[in-house]
């Protein structure tokens, strides 16, 4: 039995070994999600610097305009350095921020950046400051006339740029403002936004100076900044508790990661389970493996097989993942902190575990149902049904990000079928002996019985006691007259 399961189990491993599109498959999902991650930067990158012009009356609110577009600049500069030394150097995250926030400009955030080190901690090399979008530009007209030529690209500004849009600042009697927004490319909304936040804050002046006050103090006092420190009372620190950084909540961004690759992994291999088994029963090859090898070694085997190509699959897409990781640190593209919150050696362990679990699970009772159909069609609809119940828990995993404690959440993670997912999601909470213990356990033991239920089902279903057809055909009529089906 053991020599026959283990040939089965071979001969699926080469199977799919010597088919080219198992390699381009291991190939092109790194690559995918390598495009996915770094679309967003591309994006970035590969948008055109928007130039744009203010037309006021009022030379000097167009200057503070100008002066407030350039503090929505460096805003955000100052989001993407928190970012990323909140994860690098947490204890010293709150002293940086204050450096740069005495100087918000290049001078500086060169010295909230030399301020913790980051040359030693790899920082300095991976981060650079946002790439900037909009420029402002002195208008080269006084009106909208003349600028027509310049929104329409048939001339160039003094600078050689092209122009995007320009702002018309108008104010009404009862010193009002309002603005025009002109400008060819009416998708792009970014730079409208920023220059509207501009403008209520210059409206929001201009109110203060009409009732009599200092401006300029209000402004000083708009700039004012409460950093808020999240402490963990079971921590160690000075103060009897220790500090919370995005570096501790990254392990459950990790979980929810990997509960994510989970659900594709076993529904993948599921998926492969089922069509071998269909394609094999159509062309009779099931009836020679039957005269050879007893159900259960055909049963194991298959599973056993599969197996052995996904975890190889999930062990090379480890092993770039890793190799990739360690030349980006050693390039400065990822500080060495950020790798060491996501590695989580615990974390992998319970994923591999929990896939072998799932997939056992998942596998058995999709290779028994792939032995009732005889075609590709049937198997389809019985996998839609499948497919309800494996899409249930995704549908949850947010959820469970957000509120891994929800009684919900919890109820389902002693759901044997639902237990490898959430409880993945829920391991980097730091749950109790019996909250990770309970599930497993009982998924353990839920194994045993799925798969000598799949054995029954998957022994009818190779001999033709139990055919998809007969019971689709079944369901079918039932619909269709609404009386009960007939006694056999």
């Amino acid at each position: 039995m053991l020599r026959a399961m283990r040939l089965i189990a071979f001969r699926e491993l080469w199977a799919y070994l010597s088919a080219p599109g198992f390699w381009i498959s291991l190939a092109s999902v790194p690559l995918f999600m390598l495009l996915g991650m770094s679309a967003p930067l591309l994006s970035e990158r590969a948008a055109p610097v928007r130039h744009f012009v203010i037309l006021d009356s009022d030379a000097e609110r167009a200057a503070r305009l100008a002066e407030r577009m350039e503090e929505a600049y460096w805003r955000e500069a100052r989001s993407a350095l928190a970012a990323v030394v909140r994860i690098a150097a947490p204890d010293k995250a709150d002293d940086v921020l204050a450096t740069f926030d005495a100087d918000p400009s290049q001078a500086g955030l060169d010295a909230a950046i030399q301020q913790v080190e980051l040359f030693r901690s790899g920082i300095a090399r991976g981060f650079d400051a946002p790439r900037r979008q909009f420029v402002y530009e002195p208008a080269p007209a006084d009106s909208i006339d003349g600028l027509r030529p310049f929104l329409t690209g048939d001339q160039k500004l003094p600078s050689g740029a092209d122009l995007f849009a320009a702002f018309v600042i108008r104010t009404n009697a009862d010193g009002e403002l309002s603005a025009e927004y002109w400008s060819e490319n009416i998708a792009s909304r970014d730079l409208r936004e920023t220059m509207s936040g501009a403008l209520l804050r210059e409206a929001r002046a201009n109110a203060i100076r009409l009732k009599g006050l200092d401006a300029a103090a209000v402004d000083d006092v708009e700039r004012v900044r409460v950093n808020i420190t999240d402490y963990k009372p079971s921590g160690t620190g000075e103060n009897g508790g220790s500090t919370v950084s995005l570096r501790d909540r990254l392990p459950a961004i990790v979980g929810f990661f990997l509960a994510f690759l989970l659900f594709n992994a076993i529904l993948s291999s599921a998926a492969i389970l089922m069509s071998s088994i269909v394609e094999e029963r159509g062309n009779k090859i099931l009836d020679t493996l039957l005269t050879t090898a007893p159900l259960q070694s055909i049963l194991l085997g298959k599973l056993l097989g599969v197996a052995s190509v996904s975890l190889l699959m999930i062990g090379v897409w480890g092993l770039l993942g890793s190799l990739v990781s360690f030349g980006a640190v050693q390039a400065g593209a990822i500080p060495q902190p950020v790798i060491e919150a996501i590695w989580q050696p615990g974390l992998f362990l319970a994923f591999v575990l929990l896939f072998i679990a799932g997939y056992v699970v998942f596998g058995s009772v999709f290779l028994a149902i792939g032995s009732t159909c005889e075609t590709l069609q049937e198997s389809q609809s019985f996998m839609g049904f499948a497919m309800m119940i494996i899409i249930l828990p995704m549908m949850m995993l947010i959820p469970a990000l957000q509120n891994p404690d929800a009684g919900y959440i919890k109820a389902l993670t002693w759901v044997p079928i639902f237990t490898p997912f959430f409880l993945l999601v829920r391991l980097p909470t730091e749950l109790s002996l019996i909250e990770w213990l309970g599930p497993v356990a009982l998924l353990l033991a839920f194994i045993p019985l799925v798969l000598w239920l799949s054995g029954k089902l998957f022994r009818a279903g190779a001999l033709g006691e139990v055919r998809a057809s007969e019971i689709l055909a079944r369901f079918g009529q039932k619909a269709k007259t609404g009386a009960p089906l007939p006694a056999e």
